[in-house]
C-alpha cells in the first residue's frame, strides 16, 4: 500500500492482476488500472510475464528504489535470481510505504 503517492498501472503487454481493496481486476496489453493513495493496492505479474508503465505521483519513490537494489548498472530489467533485500519491508515503511 502507499500511503503517499497514487500509482497508474498501464500494461504495455502480457497481463496482471491488480488489487484495489476489495476489488480484484485483470489488465492485458493496453489497459489501465489505478491505485490511489492511503487505500490499500497491489500488483501480480501474469503467467507469461508483463511490460508495464509504472506511474507514481508524486515522485520520490525512486529513494525506496535506490535504498532497495541502488542504481541499475545497464538499462535492463534484472534476472529473476536478482531479489530484494530482506529489509525491503522496512525501508518500504521508511518511505511510507507499506508492500503487501
Amino acid at each position: 500500500m502507499d500511503a503517499r503517492e497514487d500509482e497508474g498501472f498501464y500494461v504495455l503487454e502480457g497481463s496482471v492482476t491488480i488489487e484495489v481493496s476489495d476489488a480484484t481486476v485483470e489488465r492485458g496489453a493496453a489497459e489501465y488500472a489505478f491505485g490511489p493513495r492511503d487505500v490499500p493496492h497491489s500488483f501480480t505479474i501474469g503467467h507469461d510475464g508483463a511490460h508495464m508503465s509504472w506511474v507514481i505521483t508524486p515522485g520520490g519513490f525512486d529513494a525506496v528504489l535506490e535504498k532497495v537494489r541502488g542504481p541499475a548498472e545497464i538499462p535492463t530489467i534484472p534476472p529473476a535470481h536478482v531479489l530484494p533485500p530482506e529489509n525491503v519491508a522496512a525501508i518500504a515503511l521508511k518511505h511510507d510505504n507499506e508492500l503487501l
